[in-house]
């Protein structure tokens, strides 16, 4: 068996299709990080582009190539000689670029189904089971990992995913609800709590961030990290602060029209949302309707409280519309760690095929910037031409959603990523989000008012992921084998 692990058509071929798993990528798993915030009203469709064209690119070029090279050392044995044999034939190499390019090509069909029926699966265990097919064709299947870190952490992160970010968001919201929205000045709570959560959340994430990254003593970790969370308190305090009173108080006289408008049925929420999204009826009846269901909640008695006075009502809704701002906050972080984290699954197996095509060692290939730069490109595309399938599923048809649920989510499945991530817990960012949608949906509207059947599409089609991109990745490559033959 003789090939080439230096083909143009190669290359050629790895370039394109990881420009479409890229646009995979952001057509699904972005998407599904910002579906959230535009489900709520916080962010508009383009805002979101404009964030995730930068935050996407930045986190991946900052950290992001460290992850990319890691991805496929944790599926395959590439040093042993029975498997890829990175060290000696130069045959093996030339099938391993062109799995590599299989397991793209997989990969990249498989999100763009799954995005088109609006269902948000893991871009990692897409990638990872389009490998694993490719490599137990190519070699046998003794060269998979099968066992931890390999399968088995696959199979772990569908239960750890959503119920470690459900909790984390369930225990954010509680203490959102006690200490904010149903204290007797809800609106000069919200505003105390802006400064502090946002310095509070960039300090938490900070410290975790370093801890996973940086050689650097615990005591200036903890000291860079405090320093961060204080300066974005103190910025807010200062700059932000009386720019969102103004918006708040604004708001009040076009939210008091809209309560009127909608009193058969709305909450508060709905009007709220109306009044930051006009000319989006889609998403204004969404949330109306949502809003009606939330009397089922725990904090039903103090929203039934509430309704009796006018100017009560007026209060909590614009309570609630502070927190706006902080999942504005809670979307730009979650989009700079998908960059760091996700983008690799795009930029590790083309990485490998780009440094084949360069004459590298197999072994030690590196990501270089451009490879993420292309990665980064693709996920902005997807988000915007494709994403709004998967948004309006997370954002809409599982729940209804506001903006303090929206931060709780927004943060509770951020904060589960980079706390597993430090302490090697497998997790799956799709998985987190989607979990704490549905743990917040009930805490908040009662277990009924969660679409269940939606639900069991949407973990129907994270049990199918990694077989099915594993038998495409390996029926492309057992065809190609029996070719070359």
């Amino acid at each position: 068996m003789v090939m080439n692990a230096s083909s143009p058509y190669v290359f050629s071929a790895g370039c394109i299709f990881a420009a479409l798993f890229a646009y995979g990528l952001g057509a699904n798993d972005v998407a599904n990080a910002f579906g959230t915030s535009i489900g709520s009203g916080a962010l508009t469709m383009r805002v979101a582009v404009v964030i995730a064209s930068v935050m996407e690119v930045v986190g991946a070029v900052t950290l992001g190539a460290g992850v990319a090279d890691t991805l496929t050392r944790h599926i395959s044995y590439l040093e042993r000689e029975d498997c890829w044999d990175c060290h000696g034939s130069e045959a093996m190499r030339g099938l391993y670029e062109i799995g590599m390019v299989y397991a793209l090509a997989s990969g990249s069909a498989f999100l763009l189904a799954a995005t088109l029926f609006g269902l948000p699966v893991s871009s990692t265990h897409t990638i990872v089971g389009a490998v694993l097919g490719m490599t137990a064709v190519a070699t046998h299947v003794f060269c998979i990992k099968w066992l931890w870190p390999g399968l088995m952490k696959i199979v772990a992160s569908w239960f750890v995913s959503p119920l470690l970010a459900g909790a984390i968001s369930v225990l954010l919201q509680f203490g959102i609800r006690r200490l904010v929205l149903e204290a007797r000045t809800p609106l000069r709570r919200a505003y105390v709590a802006l400064p502090v959560l946002s310095g509070s959340t960039i300090a938490v994430l900070a410290m975790l961030i370093l801890y996973q990254q940086s050689s650097l003593a615990l005591w200036v970790q903890a000291s860079i990290a405090l320093g961060s969370g204080l300066a974005v308190w103190g910025l807010v305090q200062l700059l932000l602060l009386s720019r969102v009173k103004r918006h708040v108080e604004s708001s009040s006289i076009e939210m008091k029209g809209l309560r009127v408008e909608n009193s058969g049925g709305g909450s508060g929420v709905g009007s709220a949302q109306g009044s930051l999204e006009e000319g989006e009826g889609e998403e204004e009846n969404g949330e109306v309707e949502g809003a009606s269901d939330a009397k089922a909640g725990p904090g039903a008695q103090s929203e039934e409280a509430n309704l009796l006075s006018g100017g009560a009502t007026e209060e909590l809704e614009r309570a609630k519309m502070v927190f706006m701002y902080l999942q504005i906050l809670t979307a730009t972080l979650k989009s700079f760690a998908h960059g760091a984290n996700d983008v690799a699954n795009a930029a590790g197996p083309f990485a490998a095929v780009a440094g084949l095509y360069a004459g590298q060692d197999p072994c030690s290939i590196t990501t270089t910037i451009w490879v993420l730069l292309l990665c980064g490109a693709g996920i902005v595309l997807g988000l915007s031409i494709s994403g709004h399938h998967v948004i309006k599923t997370i954002g809409k048809d599982l729940t209804a959603i506001d903006f303090p649920t929206g931060f709780s989510i927004e943060l509770g499945s951020t904060m589960s990523v980079v706390l597993a991530s430090c302490t090697g817990m497998p997790v799956s960012s799709t998985h987190c989000q989607v979990g704490s949608v549905i743990f917040i949906g009930m805490y908040e509207n009662g277990a009924k008012h969660v679409k269940w059947s939606m639900l069991n599409k949407i973990i129907a089609s994270w049990v199918v992921t990694v077989p099915v991109s594993a038998l495409c990745a390996g029926g492309l490559t057992y065809v190609t084998l029996l070719f070359i033959n």
